[in-house]
């Protein structure tokens, strides 16, 4: 089962650390989606939000 969420179904919340898709060139990518610029930005690479189709949350830390 897919964890990846369509940016056309929804956005993640603001300022939290997720992993995006950015494509077959940029691949996978850890990072936000800013409020004021409404872009996500990984590494201080910025990407448009019509760059990127699926996001997904970062999984939880191993507790052990």
């Amino acid at each position: 089962m897919s964890n990846w969420i369509s940016v056309e179904d929804r956005l993640p919340e603001f300022h939290k650390d997720i992993l995006f898709y950015a494509g077959a060139i940029d691949g996978v990518r850890m990072g936000r989606l800013y409020r004021n610029s409404h872009r996500f930005i990984s590494d201080g690479d910025k990407f448009f939000k019509s760059d990127v189709t699926h996001w997904q949350e970062l999984p939880e830390p191993p507790t052990k």
